[in-house]
Order: structure tokens, then sequence, then C-alpha cells
């Protein structure tokens, strides 16, 4: 593939992570895995739990980014985008509603039962957020997604979208682990617990509703553009 080496691919997209494009869904992405994490839970939070919450909602985000961009399936995602962001924007909301509810439910009795859930509802809020999300398209995505959607560069060009893909998972791995082990300092899940649900709660909603309205990309230029990949 001209130009594009699979090194080149994956540092594209582990430099984008700190783009203006995708800042503004950092923080709702620590939410929701803190919401499915502490939710209904007493003690601590597993790590295995926290890190499958985030893999389901990376797997869903980058599903749709891959088939956005792969000639074979582009036309149908297309189609199918406006209906997967409102029922992940619905999906957000609740998950911050309930989250504030099994918060309470220790006088209430109330518990959403969250946990037996996270992992579908990680996904398809992942796939929610890439369905209202427009990545910034710098000179190797651009490349990228140009041969993906050229006749005869079509497999490699999908194949780099992949490997761009991955590289554009690790930070989010990263910023899984760096909370998990916030969320396990001593003392913190119980002190804290119940602060740093409902303001989870809070930031959910908030980018549900966000999402719901397609108003995703208005939060783009908030952002510093710290870098070109």
């Amino acid at each position: 593939m001209t130009e594009i080496t699979i090194f080149r691919a994956a540092l594209a997209g582990l430099i984008s992570f700190i783009s203006p494009c995708l800042l503004p869904l950092i923080p709702a992405y620590a939410a929701l895995l803190v919401a499915l994490s502490l939710a209904g839970h007493e003690g601590g939070v597993s790590g295995r739990r926290t890190v499958f919450i985030s893999l389901a909602f990376i797997s869903g985000f980058l599903l749709i980014f891959i088939m956005t961009g792969a000639p074979f399936f582009s036309g149908y995602i297309a189609q199918s985008q406006g209906f997967l962001r409102i029922i992940g924007a619905v999906l957000t909301i609740l998950t911050g509603l309930f989250a504030g509810i099994a918060q309470l439910s220790k006088r209430t009795g109330i518990n959403p039962g969250l946990s037996n859930v996270s992992l579908p509802l990680a996904l398809i809020i992942g796939m929610g957020f890439a369905s209202g999300w427009t990545p910034c398209i710098g000179p190797t995505l651009g490349l990228i997604l140009v041969n993906a959607s050229t006749q005869g560069t079509a497999a490699q060009g999908v194949l780099m979208l992949i490997t761009y893909s991955l590289g554009l998972a690790v930070p989010f791995l990263l910023v899984t682990l760096v909370l998990y082990a916030v969320l396990n300092l001593r003392g913190c899940h119980l002190r804290f617990r119940g602060s740093v649900i409902i303001l989870a709660g809070i930031i959910l909603v908030a980018m549900g509703v966000i999402l719901l309205m397609d108003n995703l990309r208005q939060l783009t230029p908030l952002f510093p553009d710290f870098v070109s990949y």
C-alpha cells in the first residue's frame, strides 16, 4: 500500500486519541466504566470486569468505525447510523439514571441490575457513540480511507483501517487501567463511592442528551488540536 505502513497506521491511530474529535468522548467513556463497574456493587472494583466492559465499548465503537470506512459495509452502516445513534443515546441516558438509582439502593432497596447487562450495554453504547462521531481526517487516515474505497487497494485499505483502529484502542485501554487503579486506591471506593457514581451518572446523562440531539460534533471546537496525524 503506497506510502503507508502498518506501523504508521497504528501510530496514527494511537496519536488520534488526543485529537479534538475524540477527546470529548473520554469523559463519557470514563463515566460509563465507573457506572457499570461500581453501580450495584459493594467494595472494590474487579479488574477483570472493568477490562471486559472496556473491551465491549471499544469493540462496538471500532466495529462501526471500521465498517463505515469499508466499502463492503459503508452503505448499510450509513443507513443504520441514525438508528444506532439514538439507541446508544437512550441507553447512555438510562445507564446514567440507573447508576444513580443503584447508589440509592442501599436505602431504597432498588437495584437496577446493571451488572447483569453491562457488557451488551457497553457494546451498544460504543456503537452509538461511533455512529454520532465524525473522526478528524488527518493525512494518514485520509489516505487509508481513500485506498479502502479504491478498487484494487480496498483490501489493503481495510487492513490498514483495522490496524489504525487497533492503535486507537491502546490508549482507551490505558485509560481503563488508570481508572481502575484510582478506583481501587485504599479507601477510595468507600469514602468517595457515592459522589463518584453520581458524577458519572450526570456525565452520562449529559453526553447521552448531546448524542441524542446529534450534537457530538459541536464539541470538537472546544478542544485544542495538539497533533497532525
